[in-house]
């Protein structure tokens, strides 16, 4: 996560994508100013990002 460190009103989140023994090759991630980032939505972006490197990580893992 970046609570605008990097570039001031700017947030991120990322999570890292795994392959079938469970480490880290790839990374998915989004950012976006703080009104849009805001702790109200930040939960709801994780589990969004979450979600969608499970379904990415089966997709090569099965393949």
């Amino acid at each position: 996560m970046n609570h605008g460190e990097a570039y001031e009103n700017t947030y991120g989140i990322g999570v890292a994508i795994l392959d079938k023994d469970k480490r880290s090759f790839a990374g998915i991630s989004l950012s976006g100013s703080r009104n849009i980032m805001n702790p109200k939505n930040t939960i709801d972006y994780v589990k969004l990002l979450q979600s969608a490197s499970i379904k990415i990580s089966k997709l090569i893992v099965d393949n």
